[in-house]
């Protein structure tokens, strides 16, 4: 982790750590100063069902 922050950091680019579960992950990373996280500490994932595929709406219209 601190080499592809150093990287990120040496580009001038953000570096998303991801798949952190736990406080103690985030604060390792907090102090290797890595500000973008995701991961199931900080949002679960939402179920498919509760999306709308973008083709549903053109199939409707194509049928309509």
């Amino acid at each position: 982790m601190r080499a592809v922050i150093a990287l990120g950091e040496s580009l001038e680019m953000p570096i998303t750590a991801e798949g952190v579960e736990t406080p103690e992950q985030r604060a390792f990373l907090a102090e290797l100063n890595c500000e973008e996280i995701q991961g199931y500490l900080v949002g679960r994932p939402s179920p498919v069902v509760s999306f709308e595929s973008p083709f549903s709406r053109q199939r409707m219209l194509a049928a309509g």
